[in-house]
């Protein structure tokens, strides 16, 4: 149980971080090397995060009502992160 809760928590850190870096990327037009360290670091956790659900996703073994809400919400969550990893990448390119 845990490990769901820390992936969950760590999710959560994850869409909170990309829209805060999302918001000082379109107030700050002069970027700087701290933001763009930020966004980077932002990318390479998103990339860990979702790596870890799938994992957690692929653990599951019985066919249980907790198991497949897990399932389903750690695909969710997986949508969203490369969702987020895509218009981070983009962000760069501006």
């Amino acid at each position: 149980m845990i490990p769901y809760i820390a992936y969950y928590f760590f999710a959560l850190l994850g869409v909170i971080a990309y829209f805060e870096i999302k918001k000082r990327y379109t107030t700050n037009y002069h970027y700087s090397k701290r933001l763009i360290l930020a966004r980077r670091l932002l990318i390479i956790s998103d990339y860990i995060i979702a790596a870890y659900g799938i994992y957690l996703a692929s653990e599951l073994k019985e066919d249980t009502l907790f198991n497949w809400s897990i399932l389903v919400s750690a695909v969710i969550i997986l949508l969203f992160y490369l969702k987020m990893i895509w218009a981070l990448e983009s962000l760069g390119r501006r």
